[in-house]
Order: C-alpha cells, then structure tokens, then sequence
C-alpha cells in the first residue's frame, strides 16, 4: 500500500514544496495587540549569506516568499545548519524564524499531554471477550480480563471511551458550575494509551482534566 501511495502521490514525497488545494488558514489575533520589527541578523559570514540567499530565491520561487516593501510586523531569520560535517550550502541549511515577539499576539489552543500509565487496562473487557484475548504463558493459559494493548481495536475503543464518557461527565459538571464547559470546543487525542487534551482555554483544559482524572 504504501508503495502504491509513494507512486500515485509522488509529488508529497519530493524536495519541491506543494500546497494545498482547498484550504487556507488565518491567524487569530487577541482583542489588544502590539507589533514590533524586529531587524535581520548579522552573519558576518560570505559562505553562509549565500547559501541563505540561494534558499530565500528558492521560496521565492515556490510562492512560499513574496518580497514586500511594508509590513505591520517582522521578525529575524534564524539559520539552522542541519549537519556541522558537511559544507554550508542551499541544502544543508534550515530557516526557523524567531517569531518570539509576535506570538504573543496570537490565540492559540491550550495543550496538555497526559502520559497515562496503563490506560488500556484499565477498560474492563465483556465477559465474551475474555477469551479472545487469552494469552499463553509458560505458566499456563491466562484469561485477559481488561482492554490488552497489543489488541488491534484498542486504540479506537480507548479513543471512544475518552471522548463520549468525557463529554458525558462535562455535562454533568457543567450543571454543577457556572462556567459551561460544554459550549466551549475541546477534543481528546490518543496516541496508543496517552491522551492530549486540546481547548481554547486554560480554564476549560483544567476542567477537562479533572474529569479525565475522574473517568480513568
């Protein structure tokens, strides 16, 4: 499948910058903000401003730069060399731009990250699973009475779990509390039986997180 992919879509997996077709996004801003311009750094180095220069025409060329003569904010290049062995050139270096000042404009999500220890199991399984999931062990046959990691369905039964008996509980919570957390978006990521927690708040990702404590 995934060399089937690589052949239809090659385009993805090339050096040449794509775009999408179907989406552009916009960056919210606060209600009060300030901008500020921030000048370019000094290189004092020949090799590295024409490598830098080499790869500016390059995003240029792709329309990922548009030279511009004003703007309400800027902030400075900063070069990343990617490997000290090899030469300073257009391919061995990284644009990271230091955008340290500017971003406290911006709203941006609250994000936590939960390492669970042991989360699977602590799903129950249906009495008639138990012996889909028995393992053999040198001491004998071992029925598996909770959700085994090792499983194929568990990333999405701990996945369904997290979000429908979470909402639920928010519900319940918000009828108890003045602030409705339930009119505010959030959404429960997993990656295998760790969760990421991801609200427009800190206030909601707190209230996420203490019904999170209470269903696991």
């Amino acid at each position: 499948m995934e060399q089937q992919f690589s052949q239809k879509f090659s385009e993805l997996l090339s050096d040449t910058p794509g775009r999408v077709k179907v989406a552009v996004v916009k960056l919210k801003l606060k209600n009060y903000c300030k901008f500020v311009k921030v000048l370019s750094r000094d290189y004092s180095c020949i090799a590295a401003e024409e490598a830098i220069n080499k790869k500016i025409d390059f995003f240029i060329k792709h329309k990922i730069f548009e030279p511009t003569l004003y703007t309400r904010a800027c902030s400075p290049l900063i070069l990343i060399v990617k490997d000290s062995t090899k030469p300073l050139n257009e391919s061995n270096i990284r644009f990271v731009e230091g955008y340290n000042l500017v971003n406290k404009n911006f709203e941006v999500p609250e994000v936590r990250l939960l390492t669970v220890k042991k989360g699977y199991t602590s799903l129950p399984l249906k009495e008639t699973s138990h012996d889909l999931c028995t393992i053999s062990t040198h001491g004998g046959l071992m029925k598996v009475k909770r959700l085994p990691q090792g499983i194929s369905p568990a990333p999405a039964l701990f996945q369904a779990y997290m979000s429908t008996k979470i909402e639920e509980m928010l519900k319940i919570h918000s009828n108890k509390e003045k602030y409705d957390v339930c009119d505010s978006n959030f959404e429960i990521l997993n990656m295998m039986d760790d969760a990421v927690v991801v609200t427009n708040d800190i206030i909601t990702n707190w209230q996420v997180l203490k019904v999170v404590g209470q269903v696991l």
